[in-house]
């Protein structure tokens, strides 16, 4: 899992993407923020207001189904 901190403008795009916590793969850490900075989150009120959140992006690496042999 990595832990990101989003920092998100009022129209809800991400300013800002931090790892909080890392995943200890540096591949995962770098896709997760990529993935993040495509996202658009709830709008905050009109007030200008900044907000920081946190995200937990879960990976699940499967194994490819197995090609059955020919005898």
């Amino acid at each position: 899992m990595v832990l990101l901190r989003v920092r998100t403008t009022p129209d809800g795009l991400p300013a800002s993407v931090e790892v909080k916590q890392s995943s200890s793969h540096t591949r995962l850490d770098r896709s997760a923020v990529e993935t993040v900075r495509t996202w658009r989150f709830k709008p905050t009120p009109d007030d200008g207001t900044v907000v920081w959140r946190e995200v937990p992006i879960r990976f699940f690496i499967t194994s490819p189904p197995q090609q059955p042999t020919m005898n």
